[in-house]
């Protein structure tokens, strides 16, 4: 997927995605091969926690407008 198929916010999203991903890396190292999946798990939900918290705040910022 290239940038100019995505809007701003989800480029900025993804961005955000993979600097998670890039700083969890060194821990993934020292996991087991079963504990890799919930490790990663745990991440994406982080993601999700932090993308559900902006769209709130956007929607917030929305109806004050």
């Amino acid at each position: 997927m290239k940038k100019d198929d995505m809007s701003e916010k989800e480029f900025s999203l993804v961005i955000a995605s993979v600097e998670v991903l890039k700083a969890a890396t060194p821990n993934l190292k020292k996991l087991q091969p079963e504990q890799v999946e919930i490790y990663l798990g745990d991440v994406l939900d982080r993601i999700k926690i932090l993308n559900d918290d902006a769209k709130k705040k956007k929607d917030n910022y929305d109806k004050e407008e």
